[in-house]
C-alpha cells in the first residue's frame, strides 16, 4: 500500500515461493527417502510444529493499520482510558489483538431494518428512528447485542461513530450514564467524542480506508417528509413484496459477488468475469486431458513398468508451478500467460508418445512442461493482482474481491470436475487431440475476451501515448476516455516511445555526445528531472524527490517529441512541432507549458 504496487509484490512473493519449493524440492530427494517406518512420525510431529509455529509468527509479525472489529475495540479501550486524549499505536494493538476470537462488541453493523425491529419493541425502535441526530445511521442496544443501519450514503467515518459508542466503559460517572440513558443519548456522546477520536487515530497511525469492519450491505433511504409506522400488537410492519427464490439469491449473491456489487466494484467487474469464468473451464478441462496423458507417461496402469522406472522425481518436479512480472503491460503477460499454459498442457498431452512409460525422454518432456507451468505461476500471479486491486479500487476492498473470485473459481472447478468425470473417460486416442484443441481455442479466445472487457483508468506507456496522441490531434483541448484507449491498446506489443524512465546517468552518457550530455542537465527548466534524446531512445533521469507528476511530465515530453518526429501532421493545431525538434531544453519547455 505504500506505493500502490500491490501486483509487484504480488510477484515478488510468487519468486519467493518458488525458491522455497525449489529448496524443499533438494530437502525431499535428498532426506525423504531416508525416513521411512517408525523415524516418519515424530519428523512428521516436528515438522508440523514448526508449520503452526512459523505461521503463528508470521500472523504475529503483521501490523495492520486498519481497522477490524477487534482492533477498534482496543483502540476503543485505549481511547477511552486516556480520557480521550490519544490511542494506543499500530503495533501494540496488533500485538495484543487475539488471533481465535473477537474481543469486539456483538455488533450488526449494516443490517436491515428488520433486524433491530425483531428484537426491539416498536414504539422503542420508532422513537429512535425519529431522535437520531446523524440522519446516516441509526444505533440500537438490544440486550445482547446492538445494531447500526446505515443510509445509502453512509461514509466510512460513519461506521466509526456507529461503532463508537458501543460498549463503551468511560471512567466517570457522567459520560457513562449518557452512553446508558439510551440510543439518542448515546449517539450525541459518540457525536461530541468523534472528532478528537479521529485526531487520535491519525497521531497513532492508524488508517480510516479502507475499513474492515464486515459491514453489511443494506442500506436505507431516509426521507425528509414525515413517515409513517404501523403497530400491530407491539411489532413493527414491514411491507413490501418477497419472492420466492429471493432467499437463495441473496445467499448466493453473498457468496459469490463484492459486498455492496455494482457500486463496490469496478463497471468491467462483471463483463471480466464472466468471461474469466468461460476460459477457467475450458483450461480445466485441457488440464484433466493432460493429467491423465502425464499419468500414462509416469507408466500408472501398466503393468511393464517398474517403480524405479516411473521417476517419483518427475512428480516432485511438478511442484515448480508458482512464481509472479511487472504489471505494466498487465494484458500482455495475461495472454503470454495462456500460451504458456496451453503449450505446456499439449506438451503432457503429448508425453506418452516420446518414449515408453517412464523414460528419460518422457521425463524430459514433462520436466519443460514444468518449466512452463512455473512461468505460467509467475505472469498470472502478478496479473491477478493488479487486476484485483483495479477491481476492488472503488472501496479498498480488495480482499473481499479476492475472495468470492476465489469462490466462483471453487464453483466453476466443481462444474468442470463433473464434466470431466463423466465426459473425459469416454475421450481417448485422436478425439484427445480433438477435443484438446476445441477447448484450447475456446480458452485463448475467452481470455483475449476477458482481457479487451477490463478498461484500467491508470496509465501505463501505451494508454499514456494513445493519450497524449488523441491530446495532440484535438489541439490540447481534450483527450479519450478509458473505454476508448483500452480498446485501442495493442495486446501483444507496445505503442509507446522507446523510453527508459528512471535510468541511471550513464545511458544517457553512453548513446550522446559529452557537451550535449552537460549543456542538457544545465538547461533543464525541471529540476527534478531531466530528459534526453538519443537517436532512436529517449533517457530520462530522475531525482531522488521526484513525484508522479513528475514522472508524468518527462513521459509527457518524451511522448510529445517522439509524435513532432514520427507524425509532425497532429501538431496543426496544437503548434510547438518546430520546438520539440530543436533540443532537449526547448521540448522541455513546451511540454511544461
Amino acid at each position: 500500500a505504500r506505493q500502490h504496487n500491490m501486483a509487484d509484490v504480488s510477484a515478488k512473493d510468487a519468486s519467493q515461493e518458488t525458491l522455497v519449493n525449489l529448496v524443499e524440492l533438494v530437502v525431499n530427494l535428498t532426506f525423504v527417502p531416508l525416513i521411512t517406518g517408525p523415524v516418519a512420525v515424530p519428523v512428521f510431529i516436528i515438522f508440523t510444529s514448526g508449520h503452526i509455529f512459523g505461521n503463528w509468527c508470521a500472523v504475529r509479525s503483521v501490523a495492520m493499520e486498519t481497522l477490524n472489529p477487534s482492533r477498534l475495540h482496543l483502540v476503543v479501550v485505549s481511547f477511552v482510558a486516556s480520557g480521550g486524549r490519544a490511542c494506543s499505536g499500530v503495533a501494540e494493538v496488533n500485538q495484543s489483538e487475539p488471533l481465535l476470537r473477537s474481543c469486539a462488541a456483538p455488533l450488526r453493523l449494516g443490517c436491515p431494518l428488520s433486524a433491530p425491529a425483531a428484537a426491539l419493541p416498536a414504539d422503542r425502535l420508532v422513537d429512535g428512528l425519529r431522535q437520531q441526530r446523524h440522519r446516516r445511521l441509526a444505533v440500537f442496544t438490544g440486550a445482547s447485542s446492538y445494531y447500526a443501519v446505515l443510509a445509502e450514503d453512509a461514509t466510512s467515518t460513519d461506521q466509526l461513530l456507529a461503532r463508537l459508542p458501543v460498549r463503551a466503559d468511560p471512567p466517570g460517572q457522567d459520560p457513562a450514564e449518557t452512553l446508558r440513558a439510551g440510543d439518542a443519548a448515546a449517539a450525541a456522546t459518540a457525536e461530541r467524542l468523534m472528532p478528537d477520536f479521529l485526531g487520535a487515530l491519525s497521531k497513532a497511525g492508524w488508517s480510516t480506508e479502507p475499513l474492515l469492519l464486515g459491514a453489511g450491505q443494506h442500506r436505507l433511504t431516509w426521507s425528509n417528509e414525515a413517515t409513517e409506522y404501523v403497530l400491530t400488537q407491539q411489532k413493527l410492519l414491514i411491507k413490501g413484496k418477497k419472492r420466492k427464490f429471493d432467499g437463495f439469491v441473496s445467499t448466493a449473491k453473498d457468496v459469490f459477488l463484492p459486498q455492496g456489487y455494482p457500486d463496490s466494484v469496478s463497471a468491467d467487474y462483471l463483463t471480466y468475469q464472466m468471461w474469466d469464468t468461460a476460459q477457467a473451464f475450458c483450461s480445466s478441462v485441457t488440464g484433466a486431458l493432460a493429467g491423465r496423458a502425464v499419468l500414462t507417461g509416469y507408466g500408472v496402469g501398466d503393468q511393464g513398468a517398474s517403480v524405479a522406472r516411473r521417476h517419483p522425481r518427475l512428480a516432485a518436479a511438478r511442484r515448480l508451478r508458482h512464481g509472479g512480472p511487472h504489471p505494466v503491460r498487465l494484458a500482455r503477460y495475461r495472454l503470454l500467460a495462456d500460451v504458456l499454459n496451453d503449450l505446456a498442457i499439449l506438451m503432457q498431452l503429448l508425453c506418452p508418445l516420446a518414449g515408453p512409460p517412464g523414460s528419460p525422454t518422457v521425463a524430459a518432456v514433462l520436466c519443460v512442461a514444468s518449466v512452463l507451468l512455473s512461468l505460467v505461476g509467475v505472469c498470472g500471479g502478478a496479473t491477478r493482482a493488479a487486476l484485483t486491486m483495479h477491481q476492488g479500487a472503488r472501496r479498498h476492498n480488495m480482499a473481499d474481491v479476492s475472495a468470492k473470485d476465489s469462490s466462483q473459481e471453487t464453483l466453476v472447478n466443481l462444474f468442470a470436475l463433473l464434466f470431466n468425470l463423466a465426459f473425459v473417460p469416454l475421450i481417448t486416442g485422436g478425439a484427445a487431440v480433438l477435443a484438446y484443441l476445441l477447448f484450447t481455442f475456446g480458452h485463448l479466445y475467452f481470455n483475449w475476451r476477458a482481457v479487451r472487457s477490463v478498461a484500467m483508468e491508470t496509465l501505463n506507456p501505451s494508454r499514456l501515448h494513445l493519450v497524449v496522441v488523441s491530446f495532440v490531434a484535438s489541439g490540447g483541448r481534450a483527450c479519450s476516455g478509458v473505454a476508448e484507449v483500452n480498446q485501442s491498446e495493442p495486446l501483444l506489443r507496445s505503442c509507446a516511445a522507446p523510453l527508459r524512465l528512471g535510468c541511471p546517468l550513464s545511458a544517457p552518457a553512453a548513446a550522446l555526445p559529452a557537451d550535449r550530455l552537460v549543456d542538457g542537465l544545465r538547461q533543464q527548466r525541471h529540476r527534478r528531472l531531466a530528459v534526453f534524446t538519443g537517436a532512436s531512445s529517449y533517457y530520462v533521469v530522475l531525482a531522488e524527490d521526484a513525484t508522479s507528476a513528475d514522472q508524468l511530465l518527462a513521459v509527457f515530453q518524451c511522448e510529445l517529441i517522439h509524435l513532432a518526429r514520427t507524425r509532425p501532421k497532429l501538431f496543426d493545431a496544437v503548434g510547438g512541432c518546430s520546438e520539440l525538434r530543436a533540443g532537449d531544453a526547448a521540448a522541455a519547455a513546451t511540454a511544461s507549458g
